[in-house]
């Protein structure tokens, strides 16, 4: 019956499950779910799909407009062990959002994902960001985050200032540099896999920083940012290019050499010469390119696998997050499609904020949180999230 309660199928049960490792998907909690039960023969287990969108229209958090098959769906349930399953419905769900579980669902199983590869190793993630003061567009908004995230919307709406005050938090420059315009301060809380509260005031240049209730000068490596955004005009040498990622000329020199084989996008081969590079491009051209020709596209598409590189090799050794902000801004329809595609393919190991002016895709995927600001017809600015 399409309006009666949507409950889980038992083929989805299981998928649910499955893709959760049995273990409960709420990050400080990870309790194994199933295991041997009194008997010999016997099996326990503890675990519940729990809906994120209600199986019924007046459940918690509602339904999110989601249709009778979408709410019974894989992609609408998250495993949780018997104790948080009661807890994320208390109070009609109110202070467990279904963008706060899909983004728990979405990091817990690029975790497992990681682990079935046979290649553990530091794993982190931002949970969510709370401003205070901020521009008038983000003041008082709660921001979600998730494995994967996507920020849409129009010029002078907030996006950009937004990814700074994200990576702001590795690199707190980026705060005290737009704090001569606009005070910013807020909260942010994120995983390493420990819980973290970080309360931040960036006002004049100067960046004050409470971890967990206690003073701190700085906030040492929570986790490591690699940031692409803007216009980078043309390229001089490796050096320029070090200078964008706060690297040494020697990383980008090394990850330059491992691109085409690390990435597998549209860089084919590059011939390191001094301080400088050849690059072959798959579909640009047959022929080779010398850094300091390559047009604005072209530059656009070797910084963004660079970039990528960059955070798949640091993710090794520590929590990362890549931020892209307008980096698509010269690419047609198809070339959009074939970054996103490079980017699910790649960013696993990462947590991953894309900002952008131009609609993504159409078959980007469900596991994809994506944050819109638009125009409202009183001209405030208003924020939406959900799955794309």
């Amino acid at each position: 019956m399409s309006n009666g309660r949507a409950d889980f199928p038992a083929k989805v049960r299981a998928v649910i499950a499955q893709r959760a490792g049995y273990r409960c998907s709420i990050p400080t909690c990870s309790r194994l779910t199933i295991g041997p039960g009194d008997g010999p023969t016997q099996i326990a287990e503890i675990g519940v799909a729990s809906h994120i969108y209600a199986a019924s229209p007046d459940g918690p958090r509602g339904t999110g407009g989601l249709s009778f098959d979408q709410r019974r769906g894989v992609d609408n349930g998250i495993w949780l062990c018997a104790d948080h399953a009661k807890l994320v419905d208390t109070n009609a769900g109110g202070s467990y959002p279904a963008s706060l579980l899909q983004s728990w669902k979405s990091l817990h199983e690029a975790r497992n994902r990681l682990e079935l590869g046979g290649h553990p190793q530091p794993f982190g993630w931002i949970e969510s960001l709370d401003l205070r003061e901020a521009p008038a567009s983000l003041a008082g908004r709660r921001i979600h985050l998730s494995a994967r995230n996507l920020i849409v919307g129009g010029n002078a709406t907030g996006k950009s200032i937004l990814t700074r005050i994200i990576a702001g938090i590795g690199k707190p420059d980026y705060l005290a540099q737009y704090s001569h315009h606009q005070i910013l301060s807020g909260t942010v809380r994120w995983y390493d896999p420990q819980p973290h509260e970080l309360n931040f005031h960036a006002r004049d240049g100067i960046v004050a920083h409470e971890l967990d209730g206690r003073r701190v000068p700085y906030v040492a490596k929570p986790y490591r940012t690699v940031l692409l955004g803007g216009s980078p005009g043309r390229l001089q040498d490796l050096s320029s290019i070090a200078r964008m990622f706060d690297v040494d000329k020697t990383i980008i020199a090394n990850v330059l050499a491992e691109l085409p084989q690390r990435v597998g996008g549209e860089v084919a081969d590059v011939q390191l010469v001094g301080d400088t590079a050849t690059v072959w491009f798959r579909t640009l051209s047959d022929r080779a390119f010398d850094i300091v020709e390559l047009g604005m596209g072209a530059v656009q598409v070797l910084l963004l696998e660079l970039a990528i590189a960059i955070a798949q090799v640091q993710s090794q050794v520590e929590p990362s997050l890549l931020v892209l902000d307008e980096v698509m801004a010269t690419f047609d329809r198809e070339r959009r499609r074939m970054l996103f595609s490079l980017l699910s393919k790649h960013s696993y190991a990462f947590q991953l904020v894309v900002a952008s002016v131009l609609e993504p895709p159409e078959e980007l995927g469900l596991d994809w949180l994506t944050t819109r600001f638009y125009r409202s017809q009183g001209g405030f600015i208003e924020a939406v999230q959900h799955r794309s």
